[in-house]
């Protein structure tokens, strides 16, 4: 799976940027296959990058120290672009991702006006791949405190209601987050006056 830009036409060039999660050297060669099979046409450039957390040659893992950042980057043609998709990586501080920017050349230059396209496609995958992961700590946390919730409902001899996230977004699910912890609290102290009172 990844995800994928909205496209910028210019004078009949085409820009399109994919961002794929990836941890390894073996994983940028089979992400870039996926893309590459995801497209009906073959681009005159396909510009890439790559950052992610790695093994330090001749390390197994066992230490932090172990570890290192792999960068690097491919102009494919595009001369200088792959080190402007890099730059937003690292600005951005996306890890474990590779960006490919393809372009479908349409016979007339664009001169440096293309490098902003590439950056603005790049810094917008990014963007997405960071709201997702937002998303899927905010649905985990959720899980947790409406389990949490139906735990202390369940010992104050409450009924617990089914609970359904399919239609939130990023705001509602913060918003969600600060009324179930709200409910939680509320929900303790009524457990708690319950325990005393049965004292």
């Amino acid at each position: 799976m990844f995800i994928q830009s909205r496209e910028i036409l210019d004078k009949k060039s085409l820009f399109v940027a994919y961002l794929i999660p990836v941890s390894s050297d073996k994983d940028i060669s089979q992400a870039k296959l996926k893309i590459r099979q995801s497209q009906s046409s073959s681009p005159s450039h396909s510009i890439s990058a790559y950052r992610f957390v790695g093994l330090k040659s001749k390390k197994i893992g066992l230490n932090q120290d172990d570890f290192t950042v792999k960068t690097a980057y491919d102009d494919d043609g595009e001369k200088w672009a792959g080190k402007r998709i890099l730059e937003v990586l690292e600005q951005t501080q996306t890890l474990d991702a590779l960006i490919v920017v393809s372009r479908w050349y349409g016979g007339i230059m664009l001169g440096p006006v293309r490098f902003q396209h590439i950056k603005d496609l790049s810094l917008e995958v990014c963007n997405e791949m960071k709201k997702n992961e937002g998303m899927r700590e905010s649905f985990e946390l959720l899980q947790g405190l409406d389990e949490s919730i139906a735990d202390v409902r369940s010992k104050l001899g409450m009924e617990n209601k089914p609970t359904s996230y399919d239609s939130i977004d990023f705001v509602k699910s913060q918003r969600l987050i600060k009324a179930r912890k709200g409910t939680l609290d509320i929900l303790k102290k009524k457990l708690s006056h319950k325990v005393e009172s049965a004292k």
